[in-house]
């Protein structure tokens, strides 16, 4: 290996050093906002005794929690992670806990979607139709984990070494080094005759956690029932719940003379399917399709100065821990007013 590569090669290490710890802090912090966030939540439905009131507060109050238990071992696993070192052991509980915890929340939010057509769209039928809700919750819970066990078997550590490819470039041949981090899915590379490969460690090799492996059966079975019940079927139900009240209200409002009540109501309803379909597809969107395409190797990576993708598609799904708050609380005018009276009533104390 000449000079020039080898110092093209620290070069493209310092950026990915800087990279990396970009994106520490960027987790770090969306983590601790969602947690606070979440925190709030749970304080203000308890402090006001709300968490009973309906099932739809309910739901939210257990979506909190899941949120909240999501958030507290994601921050952990970051922490491990940035150590450079996961027992195997360590690796399948995590991973296990995650994926449980995120079908909670998915699970919940559909939940909270059927739950609000109920009440729209049938009144009467909410009134003596009464679910019992520790039998919700643990239908939930028993569902979330179900989906989710297959990633015990899946989930896996490896020795992380660094690949560099070179191409040529101009006719004195100057080599360019690109690294290739083995434990982030989805980094694979393009066949190419200038391509040529070798491998070394620059630094010590350290054991990491993966979910999934590159076309591996268990793999593929575990992302795709994952993708299917708890990321897919939730959409749809979460969707078609919302738009069903929105051409409910509307036909409502054609109807009736208090057409600015059901006119402001609909506009509501709208406004609650966009942010709801958008914010889930924003958030866990990508990494899940991503890992999906993964499972199958059917992802690709330029192999000229890339970066691993899939740490920036977990910094863009913590961002759920303080959408979904604000979404469904601090959106809530009730709720909004039981937080002024908590302060008021701190700064009486």
């Amino acid at each position: 290996m000449d000079q020039n590569t080898i110092v093209e090669v620290k070069d493209y290490e310092r950026n990915v050093d800087v990279y990396f710890k970009v994106l520490f802090s960027i987790d770090c912090a969306l983590i601790v906002f969602g947690i606070l966030a979440n925190c709030v939540v749970l304080l203000v439905l308890f402090t006001s005794n709300k968490q009973h009131k309906s099932l739809s507060t309910f739901l939210i109050m257990y979506l909190s929690a899941s949120d909240l238990v999501l958030r507290v071992v994601g921050l952990y696993t970051v922490v491990i992670r940035a150590r450079k070192w996961t027992p195997l052991f360590h690796c399948k509980c995590l991973t296990f806990i995650q994926y449980t915890c995120c079908a909670c929340v998915f699970t919940l939010l559909s939940g909270i979607a059927v739950d609000r057509y109920v009440h729209i769209i049938h009144p009467l039928k909410s009134l003596y139709f009464k679910p019992r809700k520790a039998v919700v919750i643990g239908s939930i819970l028993v569902y979330s984990a179900a989906v989710s066990v297959s990633f015990l078997v899946s989930a896996e550590t490896r020795d992380v070494r660094r690949r560099f490819w070179f191409q040529p470039h101009g006719p004195n041949s100057t080599r360019r080094a690109v690294e290739k981090f083995i434990p982030y899915p989805g980094e694979s590379f393009s066949n190419s005759s200038n391509i040529s490969m070798t491998t070394f460690d620059v630094n010590p090799e350290r054991k990491t956690c993966v979910a999934l492996g590159i076309g591996t059966l268990d793999g593929q079975v575990s992302i795709t029932t994952y993708f299917t019940l708890v990321f897919v079927a939730p959409l749809f139900i979460m969707g078609y719940s919302y738009a069903r009240i929105f051409f409910f209200l509307s036909k409502k409002a054609r109807r009736t003379k208090i057409s600015s009540h059901f006119a402001r109501s609909r506009m509501k309803a709208v406004k609650m399917l966009i942010i709801v379909v958008l914010s889930f597809l924003c958030s866990w969107g990508p990494i899940l399709v991503f890992d999906l395409l993964h499972a199958y190797n059917l992802t690709e990576e330029d192999f000229i100065h890339s970066f691993p993708r899939r740490p920036v598609l977990e910094s863009l799904c913590y961002t759920s821990s303080i959408m979904n708050p604000v979404i469904y609380a601090f959106n809530d005018s009730s709720f909004r007013k039981s937080v002024k009276n908590i302060i008021q009533n701190f700064h009486v104390k």
